[in-house]
C-alpha cells in the first residue's frame, strides 16, 4: 500500500512524501538504522523490494549516490534481474565516472532483454 502511494508521490514531484512512504514500508526491517552488513540474511517481501528500489532511484535523482547505491544493491542481492535497479544503478556509477561498472550492468540488461522474446523480435 505504501510503495504504490509513494509511487504516485514521486510521479507528482513529491519526494519527500514518497520518501516517508518507502522508508514506512522498511521500517520493521532489522536494518532500519542503516546497517546494511546483514542484507543477506533479510528475507525481503515483494513489497519491501519495491520499497528500496523506488528509493533508490529517488536517492538517484537527488543526487544521494550512496544512499541509492545501498538500496539498489540490495534488492539485486535479492533480485540479480531487476532491469529498473541495474538501469538506476548503472546511471549512478556514469554519474560517478566507473564507467566499467556501469557497463556491467547496462550488459546484463541488453542480455536480458535480447534474450526475452516478448519485448523484442529480431528482424533480418
Amino acid at each position: 500500500m505504501y510503495v504504490t502511494r509513494g509511487i504516485l508521490y514521486n510521479s507528482k514531484g513529491n519526494q519527500e512524501a514518497a520518501l516517508k512512504d518507502f522508508n514506512k514500508t522498511l521500517e520493521n526491517l532489522n536494518n532500519k538504522e542503516g546497517d546494511y552488513s546483514k542484507a543477506k540474511e533479510i528475507n525481503y517481501t515483494k513489497e519491501q523490494i519495491g520499497a528500496l528500489c523506488y528509493r533508490g532511484c529517488i536517492n538517484r535523482s537527488m543526487e544521494n549516490f550512496g544512499e541509492a547505491l545501498k538500496d539498489l544493491n540490495i534488492v539485486l542481492q535479492n533480485e540479480p534481474d531487476n532491469i529498473l535497479a541495474l538501469c538506476e544503478r548503472s546511471a549512478i556509477y556514469r554519474d560517478l565516472n566507473k564507467h566499467d561498472k556501469a557497463w556491467e550492468d547496462l550488459k546484463i540488461v541488453l542480455n536480458d532483454e535480447l534474450n526475452s522474446s516478448d519485448q523484442f523480435i529480431l528482424v533480418n
